[in-house]
């Protein structure tokens, strides 16, 4: 095993911190959970 493969291999570790997941996956649930909010108050309002 080269330094390479063993520094990919740290990597690959320290990016997995949603259960898991990737940390992008946080992030893409946390936007699409306020785009949702956003949709849905928006029709609401509109509404009234």
């Amino acid at each position: 095993m080269t330094l390479t493969e063993t520094d990919a291999s740290e990597k690959s570790l320290h990016d997995r911190a949603f259960f898991g997941h990737p940390k992008g996956l946080g992030f893409l649930s946390f936007t699409k959970g306020c785009e949702r909010f956003s949709y849905y108050s928006t029709q609401t309002l509109l509404v009234l």
